[in-house]
């Protein structure tokens, strides 16, 4: 996360961190969206080539509030199953950019909110991660960050000369003022606390053109276009 700010223990309990099996490389991120499940990036799983592979390359570490000096709120899981979306295509853009894991035995801990069905999408978001802190990839941090971020218009997104040409249907585009994700953040939560005061899951982090970069926001995959398909994949474990 570029600037952005440290969370507290215990303030994201649904976070997930994907790591090879030292835990020493984390990859990726996600999300625990039941008690069993998590959500993440597809592109997390590029350069694997069968479902087996996918299965035993990672380890997901559920409530992670240090990478650095793993605490003992953290809880390690296999990987039963892990489905990504049909049709991702890195070359198309990032377009269905999202991923199901079942975890190999259920948590205590708590999971997310997904959006609910009547449901008008936020306009300011929080994106959560351990990724890098500027655009050299020179810097990550031992504590989880969070990073404000407000999300813009589906036209405005496609309008925009630096980044529009990337834009698709499942997007969610989003920015701030020299804030954003970064490398090492991807398939991590976008997510929006309602006037319940219940944190939802908005948005991926899936792509974008460098980090942090004026007038370049970044993509973020649509949870709420994909709703019907992630319960689909979650109930049929």
């Amino acid at each position: 996360m570029i600037v952005g700010s440290f969370t507290t223990e215990k303030e994201y309990p649904w976070f997930a961190l994907l790591t090879d099996h030292s835990r020493t490389f984390h990859t990726c991120a996600g999300s625990l969206i039941t008690n069993q499940h998590v959500l993440t990036a597809a592109h997390c799983y590029d350069d694997l080539a069968t479902e087996a592979e996918m299965r035993d390359y990672f380890l997901i570490l559920v409530e992670v509030p240090t990478r650095c000096d793993f605490s003992p709120l953290t809880d390690i899981f296999g990987q039963q199953r892990v489905v990504l979306h049909p049709q991702f295509r890195r070359s198309r853009e990032y377009s269905n950019d999202i991923a199901v894991i079942t975890l190999n035995r259920t948590t205590t801990k708590m999971p997310i909110c997904l959006p609910p069905i009547y449901y008008q999408r936020p306009v300011k978001v929080i994106a959560i991660g351990y990724g890098y802190e500027n655009n050299y990839a020179s810097s990550r941090p031992c504590e989880l960050k969070e990073v404000d971020l407000y999300v813009i218009s589906n036209k405005r997104c496609k309008d925009n000369s630096n980044v529009g040409h990337m834009y698709q249907k499942d997007h969610i585009c989003a920015y701030g003022t020299y804030k954003d994700a970064c490398q090492g953040d991807s398939g991590g939560p976008l997510q929006f606390r309602g006037s319940d005061g219940l944190y939802r899951l908005a948005g991926i982090i899936s792509t974008g053109l460098g980090c942090a970069n004026l007038n370049f926001p970044a993509f973020y995959i649509d949870v709420y276009f994909h709703l019907f398909w992630i319960y689909v994949q979650i109930n049929s474990d």
